[in-house]
């Protein structure tokens, strides 16, 4: 699902305490930093107009800063399970809907597989018009943990794997696919790929470590 929680798109409500009821304020916030981020990072701006705009700029980070809660919120939500990955983590670093670093990516639950949906501009890019191969195995480790929600069972990466074959390209639609192949134990082992325009441009092995919904609770207390 496109365009959630942005003016005249679908309304999806978060359950995460810091964003319930304020979800399309938080998600125009959001995307405007998204643009300022990609227009600081492709467009050529002069001295002044760069000068002009950090002047315009720090009264308002000046302001927001001082509204900062204290303890800043958990990062996640672990409460009811959530139909839509975004709902439970909103500021994830790659599908997080109100972190403006995150593209964001979309995650759709197509069982026994979880699909990564994303156009990675040039915020994203390693050599010229190619996305960097971090970025790329960030996001299949969101969507491998998406992979482990729709088979029943989460836990923390064990370890990854990514074969690049192919270029992954900025400004072009990326599909990311990925699923659970099987468990050894506690030892969850999925699979996935990239395609872009029916090309495969990377393929990603990886193991993560299976854990009780108490466990997991444990962990968020300190992600802060």
């Amino acid at each position: 699902m496109s365009g959630i929680n942005q003016p005249g798109g679908p309304f999806v409500a978060c359950p995460h305490p810091s964003v319930s009821g304020r979800e399309r304020e938080l998600r125009h916030l959001s995307d405007g930093v998204r643009r300022l981020i990609r227009v600081v990072n492709s467009r050529d701006l002069s001295r002044e107009d760069r000068a002009r705009a950090a002047a315009r700029l720090t009264p308002i980070v000046e302001a927001l800063e001082a509204r900062v809660p204290e303890p800043v919120p958990s990062r996640l939500h672990l409460g009811d399970p959530v139909d839509v990955p975004h709902a439970g983590a909103p500021y994830d670093v790659i599908h997080g809907l109100y972190n403006p670093i995150a593209p964001p990516v979309t995650i759709r639950y197509d069982p026994p597989d979880a699909v990564g949906e994303v156009v990675f501009d040039a915020t994203y890019e390693g050599p010229p018009g190619r996305v960097h191969g971090a970025v790329l195995i960030a996001t299949f480790d969101m969507v491998f943990s998406s992979a482990n929600v729709v088979a029943g069972v989460s836990g923390p990466t064990g370890s990854l794997k990514v074969q690049y074959d192919e270029a992954t390209r900025t400004d072009v639609p990326a599909e990311f696919r990925a699923r659970q192949v099987g468990r050894t134990g506690r030892r969850l082992h999925l699979a996935g790929e990239l395609r872009q325009e029916g090309v495969l441009t990377c393929r990603a092995e990886g193991v993560f470590i299976a854990l009780e919904r108490d466990e997991l609770h444990r962990l968020s207390v300190d992600d802060g």
